[in-house]
């Protein structure tokens, strides 16, 4: 599994077509028959979220938020890469702490 398209998406500032690309990256990913592919269904869900949300169209909105939430997604797959279940965990409990934050 080649993680590094999700992971450059995941390091570009925010745009509504960034979020686009990790919308089809996580989709593509979540599909193959892997022990942690409910991690890129939560990416992808997270990410979905935020192209739906009307609030995000401004960047200067969004931008801040997209980069804690970037930062998780990211140290989720750093444990995946490690096969860090429980740092993966965390990652996702961060991750999603945060998605729940945004009103």
């Amino acid at each position: 599994m080649n993680l590094t398209p999700l992971r450059s998406l995941l390091k570009q500032g925010y745009s509504h077509e960034v979020c686009v690309e990790i919308l089809v990256e996580t989709s593509r990913i979540f599909r193959e028959d892997l022990s942690n592919r409910w991690y890129f269904l939560l990416l992808n869900r997270v990410f979905a979220g935020i192209t739906d949300n009307p609030d995000f169209i401004d960047a200067d909105t969004a931008g801040p938020i997209l980069e804690v939430l970037s930062h998780w997604a990211l140290e989720g797959i750093d444990a995946i890469e490690q096969q860090d279940d429980n740092q993966l965990i965390s990652a996702a409990n961060q991750l999603t702490e945060v998605f729940c934050a945004i009103p």
